[in-house]
């Protein structure tokens, strides 16, 4: 698992990686060390036990910097999508009031008014062809 930046990863990134991985091997050694003692006494093995809980935290730490690193680039990934959604959204309601507030400027906004000096027909098109302007634009936004 590689650096994931743009510019091929500093020095710090690889030395982190080899330190993660460090401690993951290490983690595995000391658990091979402890499945292959043979009759450990009481104390032998209270002991590796102690030792191998602190082992066990770094090699937790470690994997959790190996793997939680991917988990928070895609969540970013999904963030970032999501924003992006909200503002498609945010320019449809816009154009939705924008049609709403000149409906209403012209005459009340019920089926019958004539928008300022529009014959009911007239009017009824008018409507249409703003229906249609919005179902158009959520179909761009949103395809």
């Amino acid at each position: 698992m590689a650096p994931q930046n743009g510019n091929g990863g500093s020095w710090k990134d690889y030395v982190s990686y080899a330190v993660a991985l460090l401690a993951l091997l290490a983690f595995a050694w000391f658990i091979r060390y402890m499945l292959r003692l043979e009759e450990p006494s009481e104390v032998q093995w209270t002991r590796a036990v102690y030792l191998l809980a602190g082992v066990e935290a770094i090699a937790f730490a470690a994997a959790g910097f190996l793997f939680g690193r991917e988990v928070n680039r895609q969540q970013a990934e999904n963030s970032e999508i999501n924003a992006q959604k909200g503002a498609k959204g945010e320019a449809l309601a816009e154009a939705i009031r924008s049609k709403r507030d000149s409906s209403l400027a012209g005459g009340g906004g019920d089926a019958g008014d004539d928008f300022g000096g529009l014959g009911t027909d007239q009017a009824a098109q008018v409507r249409r062809r703003d229906i249609e302007d919005l179902g158009n634009l959520a179909d761009r936004l949103f395809p």
